[in-house]
């Protein structure tokens, strides 16, 4: 999974595609749990009764399990915008060599 992503990728920007990769997950979890739900014909008062025991509840939920996969991950990372460029990256890397005595910065 690293090594996909961007090199100008931040901390910030991995933890962006973490967190978009959770989001996958749980809106799949969400599709899931209603696909589910919708295999039986249920009369009307049933129906009245799981909507109510339902409010609020989707995957994130407390108490809900979420499971990622690294397809999340993927699909997170295809549209993931990285925070630096490679000029920014390259003066960063420089800023950090000239401080630790790794050299001056050209």
């Amino acid at each position: 999974m690293a090594d996909a992503a961007p090199p100008t990728a931040t901390g910030a920007d991995l933890y962006a595609l973490a967190a978009d990769a959770w989001a996958l997950a749980a809106d799949r979890a969400d599709a899931e749990a209603e696909a589910g739900g919708e295999a039986g014909e249920e009369t009307e008062e049933e129906e009245e009764e799981e909507e109510e025991e339902e409010v609020g509840a989707s995957a994130s939920a407390p108490g809900t399990s979420v499971v990622v996969t690294q397809a999340d991950f993927m699909a997170a990372l295809a549209g993931l915008t990285p925070s630096l460029t490679a000029t920014e990256l390259a003066k960063y890397e420089r800023l950090r060599a000239q401080y630790e005595g790794g050299g001056r910065a050209a």
